[in-house]
Order: C-alpha cells, then sequence, then structure tokens
C-alpha cells in the first residue's frame, strides 16, 4: 500500500520493502495517468472517456544483467522483485563476463549522482480538473461551427486532457518526482465542391477546456481558409525554395535529424558512428538544433528521466557543426560520453530507451517577411500531415501556399516535399527570430513498439534554398 506523504518517498519504502539484497543495482518507476477523451462526429457525441491509469516498472540488475518487469498491484512488487532477481542470477551464471560489476553504466554507490527533487505542478488536477458534462458542453458548442455548410462532407471534434505523474527511486537514495499536465482540441473535416474534395484538420494546444471558449473565431478563419484550397491547382513538380512554418519545421527537424541524434541507434554501427562524428561540419552555420527536457511548457518536459538523471538541455548542431546527441546511461556508456537524460518509457509496462524531449532550431534574426522577400517563385509549407526518414526524409504537407516575388500568393495542392537530410541541413539560409512549440496532446512519437510518446516539437520559420516539391 502506498501512504499519503512525499510521492518519491511513499514509492522509496515500497522498493526498500523488495528483497533486492545482494543485487548490483536496482530502481523502480511509478507512472500514473489521468484524462478524459471526448470526441463528436457529424456533430454527434460519440465518445466521453475517462483514463485513470497507474503502474510500476522495476529494474533488476545483477552482475551486468538486467531483469526487468512491471505490474500496476503495489502489493505484488516483493514478488517481482524476487523472480527478478533470481532471473538475473541465472543469466550471470551462464555468462563469461560473470563477477563483472557496475558494468554499461549502471550506476554504483558511489555513482554521486543527485539525490533528486519533488517538481509537482498540478496538485489541482491541471487541465482535466473540470467535470466531463462542462467540456462536453464546451466541445459541442465549439464543433456548431461546422454543422449548416453545404460544403463540408464530414467532420469530427475531439478533446483530450492529460495529467501524468513520474516518480523514480534507486537503491542508492536517487528519489524524484515531477508532474505534467495538457489539453488539446483536434477538429478534422472534408469539404467537398464541384467533384473536388479537401481533406484538412485544425489543431490547438491549450492549458484546459475553459479555452475551447475561445477558440470559435480562430477555428473559423481555419474554416474559411480550407475552402480556398477547393480551388488549388497541383504544384508543377520542381525543385524549390521553401519556407517551413514554425509546425513544418519542428517535423522536419525531428524526423530528419533528431532521430539521428538518438545514440541507441549507433550502437554497433560503425559506419554511422563515423558518419555522425562530434566536431564534424553537418549544415549551414547559422543552424543550431537543441533538444531541451527543461522547457516547461512542452509535452516533452522531462526535469528527470525514467533512470533518475537529470535533464539537460543538449546542443545537437551548434553553428552546423555536430555538437551532442542524446543518452542514455548504457549508451552514454559505450560511447564514452555524458549521460543527458533521454532514456524514457512510453508508459510504465516499458523499459526506458533513447527518445527525445523537446527537439527545436534555435530562432535566428530574420522576420517571416524577410524570409519570403527574395524569392522570386517557392513554396511556403504551413502545415503538415506527417513527415519521416533518416538520410533521406519525406513530408507530406496539408496545407501550402506558392511564393510569388517575394509574397505569399496562392494556395498549391502539394503531396510530397524531400530531400536528403545532409544537404538539406546545408542548404538552411534563413532562420525567423520566432520560436512556437506546440503541445497538443495528440498522436505523438513512435520508435519501435514505444507508441505514443509525448514531445515538444516546433521552432522558428526556416528557409532552404532548394527542396524537391511533387
Amino acid at each position: 500500500m502506498m501512504t499519503e506523504g512525499k510521492l518519491s518517498a511513499n514509492v522509496a519504502e515500497v522498493l526498500a520493502k523488495c528483497p533486492l539484497r545482494g543485487v548490483d543495482f536496482a530502481d523502480l518507476r511509478m507512472v500514473s495517468r489521468s484524462g478524459d477523451n471526448i470526441t463528436f462526429r457529424d456533430g454527434q457525441l460519440h465518445t466521453a472517456c475517462r483514463l485513470v491509469d497507474r503502474g510500476f516498472f522495476l529494474r533488476v540488475c545483477s552482475n551486468g544483467q538486467w531483469a526487468c518487469g512491471s505490474t500496476n498491484v503495489v502489493e505484488k512488487l516483493p514478488g517481482l522483485a524476487a523472480e527478478l532477481r533470481e532471473h538475473a542470477e541465472s543469466l550471470t551464471a551462464g555468462n563469461q563476463k560473470s563477477g563483472q560489476k557496475s558494468v554499461r553504466g549502471i550506476p554504483s554507490e558511489n555513482s554521486n549522482r543527485p539525490a533528486g527533487d519533488e517538481l509537482l505542478r498540478f496538485q489541482d488536477g491541471g487541465g482535466t480538473r473540470f467535470p466531463m458534462k462542462t467540456k462536453v458542453e464546451d466541445l459541442k458548442a465549439l464543433d456548431s461551427v461546422f454543422s449548416g455548410d453545404t460544403s463540408i462532407v464530414n467532420y469530427s471534434s475531439s478533446y483530450m486532457d492529460i495529467l501524468e505523474t513520474r516518480a523514480y527511486v534507486d537503491l542508492f537514495g536517487t528519489a524524484y518526482a515531477y508532474d505534467k499536465s495538457a489539453s488539446g482540441l483536434a477538429s478534422s473535416f472534408t469539404l467537398s465542391r464541384e467533384g473536388k474534395t479537401f481533406s484538412t484538420f485544425f489543431m490547438s494546444g491549450m492549458s484546459s477546456s475553459e479555452e475551447l471558449r475561445g477558440l470559435r473565431d480562430e477555428l473559423n478563419e481555419n474554416l474559411q481558409e480550407a475552402r480556398t484550397f477547393l480551388k488549388a491547382s497541383d504544384i508543377v513538380s520542381g525543385d524549390y525554395p521553401v519556407v517551413l512554418s514554425p509546425m513544418a519545421a519542428g517535423v522536419f527537424c525531428h524526423e530528419s535529424f533528431g532521430h539521428k541524434s538518438e545514440a541507441d541507434l549507433m550502437l554497433g554501427d560503425p559506419r554511422m558512428q563515423e558518419e555522425w562524428k562530434i566536431g564534424m561540419e553537418i549544415g549551414s552555420p547559422i543552424l543550431s538544433i537543441v533538444d531541451d527536457p527543461l522547457f516547461s511548457d512542452s509535452l516533452g518536459y522531462t526535469p528527470f528521466d525514467d533512470e533518475g538523471t537529470p535533464g539537460c538541455r543538449t546542443h545537437l548542431i551548434e553553428k552546423g557543426i555536430l555538437a551532442g546527441r542524446l543518452h542514455s546511461l548504457e549508451t552514454a556508456w559505450d560511447l564514452d560520453e555524458a549521460p543527458t537524460g533521454n532514456a524514457r518509457g512510453v508508459a510504465y509496462g516499458f523499459e526506458p530507451i533513447v527518445r527525445m524531449t523537446t527537439t527545436y532550431i534555435i530562432p535566428g534574426e530574420s522576420s517571416f517577411e524577410d524570409l519570403i522577400r527574395g524569392i522570386k517563385l517557392g513554396v511556403y509549407v504551413k502545415t503538415v500531415k506527417s513527415g519521416s526518414g533518416m538520410s533521406t526524409f519525406t513530408m507530406a504537407p496539408d496545407r501550402c501556399f506558392m511564393i510569388r516575388d517575394g509574397k505569399l500568393a496562392e494556395p498549391v495542392m502539394v503531396s510530397v516535399v524531400s530531400g536528403s537530410v545532409f544537404e538539406t541541413l546545408g542548404l538552411i539560409d534563413g532562420i525567423s527570430d520566432t520560436l512556437e512549440i506546440f503541445k497538443a496532446p495528440f498522436a505523438g512519437c513512435g520508435k519501435m513498439e514505444q507508441y505514443p510518446l509525448e514531445v515538444g516539437m516546433g521552432g522558428p520559420s526556416i528557409r532552404v534554398s532548394k527542396m524537391r516539391v511533387s
């Protein structure tokens, strides 16, 4: 049982009751999540549900061998600990490296790690504190923007809020707890006129459902802009100078470069380690990219990771030079670099692996008008449906506009924007002086079986002198 009191201390008491004598290391993570999910489809309430979930993830290391397990019943942890200890010891017995201690970055009593802290900011419930009935009423009122418009074939609006609390303790005294809260709206709709259709979306992050009431004008403006795409022509495929909005720049940064910065992807890959040596030039001299787990107004906020490492702002690219990468304790040990606090598990039942937090391009010195002013013929990517890639990236835009003679012009239909990551990083020749980080709690980042992990994305607007558009 867990009692009232300091959260990390309570979790430490649970770990202390586990039979772990003689192991090299053990840690225990608790993850608690709650929140509401409401959806209207074509004006009718489709879903109104509340999620409440709490569980524990226990790791035990004996002579360099890990054994891990999870449960959502606190009383089962001592039994789970005994099973994991026995399993780790059985692995050790058959391993030639039996007897080696504190290998692969595993903390020891002499590791001198920070004791930790309690950073609980949303004890009032954050965005989840309002009644379900109120949220349903507010979403229904906003969703009515779509009703009565004969050009709309179908539409849906979803509201979601979350409150997540994480606590971590280990055998050597590290103990922390923190929470985060976010709310968001996602509306999708399809327009049709004279045989042409256009499917698009509107998304907004917020602090609570109260802000739904102030989004009506913004949603109406979004709908009005969407109608113009019913008359849009397809792009003439070719290479264009391209300006990416903060949203599009965030997707590009995350998908084309961010995953390459996750150090576990290069373990056992000498070629990739050679291609991505710290200190090499990989981008434009005006380009700097960071991963910042301490960005508090972001879903990627991670002041301590799931291995007890304090989060720190990591410079990945600094003025075009590869400056760092993201690490867990193990990858830092393997590559002889410092841990960065980027070991994260998507939920309590998953082991921590190297993940991004809030990754973005550092703002520059140009205004948006400066970025488009010198472009005779180009493309502005305003919103994006998806993106993917490693050496070569592809981006599927939602809304794009032509740039003509230094000004935004007509909407244009674009299927794909693509290019070589190395080439494109070097072709960035303009960065705006503003920063926008998006925090709507929809979708997320996927890696292996762990999806969707909450991350922060966004950035300034950027200009790339040449990208393939089709």
